[in-house]
């Protein structure tokens, strides 16, 4: 492993700061991410009792996880959200 990897690597509190999400909300995501309307979590690695993160990782979790306010989800096609552009706004 080389240098720039190891750099890349970062535990609960170091991905807790850089996602600006708790520590305890990581937690719950792992126990329970794979619950209908719960937090997916980011990507991990356990190696033994640690939980370790690539920022790679995280950068796509990120990416993938993307909203824009008023613009409805291109994670989810069956979204029922309407997008009203500033110009239809001054219609009404």
């Amino acid at each position: 492993m080389s240098n720039n990897s190891v750099n890349q690597c970062l535990d609960e509190s170091e991905a807790s700061i850089y996602l600006s999400i708790s520590r305890s909300t990581l937690r719950q995501a792992r126990m329970n991410g794979g619950h209908r309307n719960r937090l997916p979590p980011p990507p991990y690695v356990k190696v033994g009792r640690r939980v370790i993160y690539i920022l790679a990782d995280l950068n796509k979790w990120l990416e993938d996880h993307k909203r824009i306010s008023g613009v409805p989800s291109t994670a989810d096609p069956n979204s029922t959200q309407s997008h009203i552009s500033p110009a239809d706004e001054t219609q009404s």
